[in-house]
């Protein structure tokens, strides 16, 4: 399914990348951020960074519903990423 490395990589990127937008917009850009799986149909959480883990992790596939309805017609690539917004 994935690496551990890769996945410990991509957070990595993924904190650099979001700290370097904070400091350039001088706020914070993306309150939260997620990494996740879907394969066969199904979606996994595999990392969460954010404030609310324990509400995103118990509403975890509602809130993955709007990443998935436009992951489903679409192939990936290594390093391809999709943005889903939510509403408040």
């Amino acid at each position: 399914m994935f690496d551990l490395m890769q996945l410990e990589e991509a957070i990595r990127e993924i904190r650099a990348c979001a700290d370097r937008m904070n400091a350039r917009y001088g706020s914070v850009v993306f309150d939260e951020w997620a990494i996740v799986s879907f394969v066969q149909g199904k979606a996994a959480l595999l990392n969460y960074h954010g404030p609310r883990l324990e509400g995103f992790q118990k509403n975890f596939a509602m809130d993955a519903a709007g990443l998935r309805a436009g992951s489903l017609d679409r192939e990936y690539s290594v390093g391809d990423f999709e943005f889903a917004r939510q509403e408040s």
